[in-house]
């Protein structure tokens, strides 16, 4: 996974300026210097079992059992969120006839 900007894709366009070249006084600027600062990866956590179902409005959410941990740790993820799980998520809906 790589690093990911933390804000939205989003600016105001007030903020844009034209682009003028610098004086030849000040040498050569070709690189911006980096505004980013990268932020560390989420730790991923694995999936151990996908143990129940439910919708929440118009969403289908499944409730997901980590390795490592306990039934008491159990949450609630939409699809988007278990995309590296796609055989047991497929299982799981078969056996559901989701």
């Amino acid at each position: 996974m790589s690093d990911k900007y933390p804000g939205l894709p989003v600016f105001n366009v007030q903020h844009l300026n034209k682009y003028e070249e610098s004086s030849p006084k000040w040498g050569a600027h070709t690189v911006m210097p980096e505004s980013h600062q990268p932020q560390k990866e989420a730790k991923e956590y694995k999936v151990k079992a996908i143990v129940g179902h439910h919708w929440k409005g118009k969403a289908l959410q499944y409730l997901v059992r980590w390795v490592g941990y306990g039934p008491q740790f159990n949450t609630w993820e939409p699809y988007r969120r278990l995309w590296n799980t796609s055989s047991m998520l497929n299982k799981y809906k078969r056996l559901h006839n989701l």
